[in-house]
């Protein structure tokens, strides 16, 4: 009987233990593979992301490369606006920018009024109103050499000091100018033209004529009078019985819509014929006289070049053909020009335009030509082609 019992006691502490080993084991998470704190010496690191910073740097020129925003260099404004195959190679430059027509046509009136002095009789001052005009024709061959011709005439009143008897209506012509003027490419923008004028001396006038040709008195004074209110910028087209020998250089800057010009010349005018002084007379030629011109212009374009605005500044040094005693009116003026110009295109391509503009000669300072003002409306009108 006992055997019994502790046989029974012992089935039932084996189950119970049972019954707890397999609940326990169902709680507890399945043991790894591997043993805590344990290496594998032969194991293989595991691979690392490669970082952003450690890429291989662009290729220099590549697309994207060099601007300060996402769209790189190409992008709108990124770079100038140049466009890849645009680029500039390396110490080249853009072609020159577009010169225009080559040939033009021209006539170039100024409508003049003020009052002059007459270096013979300057008891008092003349008055004159007058128009005078210079027409001329320019041809360009190729992109460097050009050769133009002109040839003024003016025709107007004169009201000289002894009154009544010293009024007098010309009508006269200058000189006849040809010319050539070379161009050179200094930059892309920049140009040096270096120019020579010959003006044959066919001008009509003379301060000292014979007997029966007085009437050249006048026609001297309006040609003098033409120079006068046109600043004094081209005395040789209009001096009397001079030939002119006229060296010129400047500088001209394009850019897009703006232009601008230095230019210098030096007009050399020899005696060429005329009257001599009588001996009771003071007067003196000077031969040759000189003009020296420097000018300053400065243009900006409107509307696709169809309308420009600028000025034009200049300073005259000049030495007048003729002196009297005490009375010289060699010396310095300096005057200024508002110019609006206008051009249209005749054809698609703007191979043929006509051009005309309007300007204001205003005397600024200066001692030449007396102390007298003179000036004028300027038009003028071109065929470009």
């Amino acid at each position: 009987m006992r055997v019994a019992v502790r046989s029974t006691l012992h089935s039932l502490g084996f189950l119970l233990a049972s019954l707890a080993l397999s609940s326990w084991s169902r709680a507890q998470p399945p043991p790894g593979k591997g043993t805590d704190m344990e290496l594998d010496p032969d194991a293989k690191p595991p691979p690392e992301e490669k970082k952003k910073d450690d890429l291989p740097p662009p290729e220099a020129g590549a697309w994207g490369v060099g601007g300060k925003d996402e769209e790189g260099k190409y992008a709108p404004g990124g770079h100038g606006g140049e466009k890849p195959d645009e680029k500039t190679p390396a110490g080249k430059e853009l072609p020159p920018d577009e010169l225009g027509p080559p040939g033009a046509g021209m006539a170039d009136a100024v409508v003049g009024f003020g009052e002059t002095r007459d270096v013979l009789n300057d008891a008092n001052a003349t008055s004159v109103t007058l128009v005078s005009f210079i027409f001329g024709l320019r041809y360009r061959f190729g992109k460097t050499v050009a050769f133009s011709m002109r040839m003024p005439i003016a025709s107007g009143s004169v009201n000289g000091p002894q009154g009544g008897a010293d009024d007098h209506k010309a009508f006269t012509v200058g000189n006849f100018e040809i010319a050539g003027r070379p161009t050179f490419q200094v930059t892309n923008r920049l140009r040096l033209p270096v120019g020579l004028a010959l003006d044959i001396p066919v001008a009509s006038g003379d301060p000292f004529p014979e007997a029966n040709k007085l009437g050249e008195i006048p026609q001297w004074n309006m040609n003098y009078a033409a120079a006068a209110t046109r600043g004094f910028e081209e005395n040789a087209l209009f001096a009397s019985k001079r030939f002119g020998l006229i060296p010129s250089v400047g500088l001209l800057y394009d850019k897009q819509a703006i232009h601008a010009g230095l230019t210098t010349k030096l007009e050399m005018m020899f005696k060429t014929g005329g009257g001599d002084p009588p001996s009771s007379s003071s007067a003196k030629y000077h031969d040759p006289n000189t003009d020296w011109v420097t000018a300053v212009s400065f243009f900006y374009d409107l509307f696709g070049g169809k309308l420009a605005l600028g000025l034009r500044t200049w300073l005259a040094v000049a030495a007048l053909p003729l002196s009297s005693g005490t009375s010289e009116y060699s010396g310095v003026k300096w005057c200024a020009e508002p110019d609006l110009i206008a051009k249209l295109p005749l054809n698609e391509k703007g191979t043929i335009a006509v051009q005309g503009g309007v300007g204001y000669i205003l005397p600024i300072a200066g001692n030449l030509g007396g102390n007298v003002s003179t000036g004028g409306v300027r038009a003028d009108v071109a065929l470009l082609f």
